[in-house]
């Protein structure tokens, strides 16, 4: 039995499977290093603050959580600010048009949802990006994470689910969601200073950690028994 983080190897331990092994999700650093859309760069790298969160949206990814708190943070700290989701909604249309009504209830001109879309893009929006906010309350490893700090963007996290174990040290956890503290600590990571410069580097540490594992030897010796 192979499980993406600890996280969901001890889901799968209360399941009833016995000692199942923990092999990460491979990321494709080279997709990450292609070009980035030019359009997008252009529209969205224009000095405003972004705030981002790249993942399908979905009900556990809490993004009505993202709007609140984009809501508080560009009333009270920083008004020229936008909040990008990146992720597909198929399958949960109820749920995105939720989303759509708490925007325009808060600050609809500043919220924009691309649905799917493709690597250039992706890539773009990554490289426009101030910080990467993530709510979510159930993640099993969160992909999105490891390719904005392979990005130089700040990671600024709730402690749910494998969160903590994706970032590995690196990035800023909270584990409360009160609103004023995170728009507070979104400023101290937007801004140009020596802690936003230190977050980077633990990130940086925590990404070549991450690509010095062979998966694929690990994969094999996992699946060694197996194939005997």
């Amino acid at each position: 039995n192979l499980a993406d983080s600890q996280f969901n190897a001890n889901e799968l331990k209360q399941l009833g499977y016995l000692s199942p092994k923990v092999l990460p999700l491979l990321v494709d650093f080279k997709n990450l290093e292609t070009k980035a859309d030019r359009n997008i760069m252009r529209k969205f790298n224009d000095g405003k603050t972004n705030i981002l969160f790249v993942g399908r949206i979905a009900p556990n990814k809490k993004v009505e959580d993202l709007i609140q708190a984009f809501f508080i943070f560009t009333k009270t700290i920083q008004t020229d600010s936008r909040l990008i989701h990146v992720g597909s909604f198929s399958g949960t249309e109820p749920y995105y048009n939720y989303l759509l009504a708490k925007a325009r209830e808060f600050c609809n001109s500043q919220v924009h949802f691309t649905g799917a879309i493709p690597q250039a893009q992706l890539n773009a929006y990554y490289q426009c990006a101030d910080i990467f906010l993530c709510m979510s309350e159930h993640e099993g490893f969160c992909i999105p994470i490891i390719e904005a700090m392979a990005h130089n963007v700040p990671v600024l996290a709730y402690a749910a689910g494998a969160i903590p174990e994706t970032l590995d040290n690196a990035g800023v956890l909270f584990n409360k969601k009160d609103f004023s503290q995170i728009a507070e600590m979104m400023w101290h990571l937007t801004i140009k200073t020596d802690f936003r410069k230190a977050v980077i580097r633990g990130q940086q540490e925590r990404i070549k950690k991450y690509r010095k594992r062979n998966l694929e030897q690990e994969l094999k010796n996992h699946l060694a028994p197996l194939i005997n």
